[in-house]
């Protein structure tokens, strides 16, 4: 009896062992890219290719730098304080191109910039608009993606008459990650 307790627990370690840390990201990882060409219509794909601008770029808040989209968050803050925008843009895979709907985006993204508070130096003002009432956060951390760099999509494809589109799954958000960010998270 004893044994079967010992082996039990010592399955139900290595299964956690197995198990920690995967994450949404892990999963988007371990997903086969589908070439755009080749994906269905309805079918929630991993798709790689460039992030290519249908408009005119943004620029990062702090830098300036001309991107795709960006995220900017406080660090050293009590409440999660952060912001981003996204530009109007396309995955393209092989000449094919997808419009992404970048309202429900979750981003992780490999450029970033971090800023950290030295005694008596205020926030840039694109940070303190982040700040709330009673933050005194450490600095900033600014991430961006770049026009033509190389990204991988998950999302939904839907055909219209406007074309291809990657949307938010149903019950997900639509994440996008820089291949480069992805692949070096561990």
């Amino acid at each position: 009896m004893f044994l079967c307790l010992l082996i039990a627990l010592g399955a139900s370690w290595l299964l956690w062992l197995a198990l920690k840390g995967r994450t949404a990201w892990d999963a988007l990882e371990a997903m086969p890219v589908t070439p755009l060409s080749e994906a269905a219509d309805g079918a929630v794909v991993r798709v790689c290719g460039r992030a290519v601008l249908a408009g005119a770029p943004l620029r990062t808040p702090v830098q300036g730098r001309p991107c795709v989209g960006y995220r900017l968050e406080l660090t050293g803050t009590k409440q999660p304080r952060a912001t981003g925008d996204w530009a109007a843009f396309e995955v393209q895979d092989a000449g094919v191109k997808a419009r992404v709907d970048s309202g429900q985006l979750e981003p992780l993204l490999a450029r970033t910039y971090e800023g950290r508070l030295a005694p008596g130096v205020p926030l840039p003002a694109a940070a303190a608009a982040l700040a709330g009432p009673g933050d005194a956060p450490t600095g900033w951390r600014e991430s961006w993606v770049e026009a033509d760099e190389p990204v991988t999509v998950k999302g939904q494809l839907v055909h219209s008459s406007e074309g291809p589109r990657l949307a938010a799954p149903e019950g997900e958000p639509l994440r996008l990650s820089t291949l480069e960010r992805l692949t070096r998270r561990r």
